[in-house]
């Protein structure tokens, strides 16, 4: 009990050293990630909370039958959404009867190749190799993944209750960035946890403009 709290206490206040310093990823997570005094998982994430939601956000958005894909985002009054399109209209249908067709409403779109697609896959996935440096995030803790397994372990019956007794109220997990488009479009997938049923994430799109990482859209969602 007692090495877990020490451990628990040390990784959270002292963090550890650990791999090289990448000014590209730093600059982008201190910006989108605007709350800088959180704690934080000290390995990248993969978007694991998205569980198998994942799989369909491949097929649905970044895989394509054709050579290309088309991502778009459509903002309609306060709505803003993003999907893959493979023509100008999309089909609605009935018993497998073209019924009616919607043009959507395209404030902005970026169009990624096949092999854009394959890369961003690939880095995205093997994104959780990636230990992140000590005070990555300025003003922010960290927090070992191994302590978050351990806490959380169902054998210890410790869980959030143990996690707000040490002061812990939260903790982010965020993937590596996968620039794409030249590095002016960023794909990032970032979560929060805060107890048994309460939490939230998103992978979504930034664009740079002016500098200045900006969200351009969100691909997938979760809450709880």
């Amino acid at each position: 009990m007692k090495s877990l709290i020490s451990v628990l206490l040390i990784c959270v206040f002292g963090g550890f050293a650990c791999g090289q310093n990448h000014d590209q990823e730093k600059d982008f997570i201190n910006q989108v990630i605007t709350e800088h005094e959180i704690i934080y998982v000290d390995r990248a994430s993969n978007g694991e909370m998205l569980r198998d939601d994942f799989k369909n956000i491949k097929q649905r958005v970044f895989y394509s039958y054709n050579a290309d894909s088309i991502i778009y985002v459509d903002k309609s009054g306060l709505k803003t959404c993003m999907s893959r399109v493979k023509a100008e209209s999309l089909a609605f249908k009935n018993n497998g009867e073209i019924i009616g067709r919607l043009v959507p409403i395209i404030a902005d779109s970026i169009k990624l190749s096949a092999t854009e697609i394959e890369n961003f896959i690939q880095k995205f996935t093997k994104g959780s190799e990636r230990k992140w440096d000590a005070n990555f995030i300025e003003g922010a803790k960290q927090i070992a993944k191994d302590t978050i397994t351990a806490v959380f372990k169902e054998k210890n019956n410790k869980g959030w209750p143990y996690m707000y007794k040490k002061g812990i109220r939260s903790f982010h997990r965020f993937s590596v960035p996968v620039f794409i488009k030249g590095g002016d479009y960023c794909i990032f997938y970032s979560d929060e946890s805060c107890g048994n049923l309460c939490g939230s994430g998103e992978l979504a799109i930034y664009k740079k403009e002016h500098g200045k990482w900006k969200l351009w859209g969100i691909i997938s969602s979760w809450i709880s």
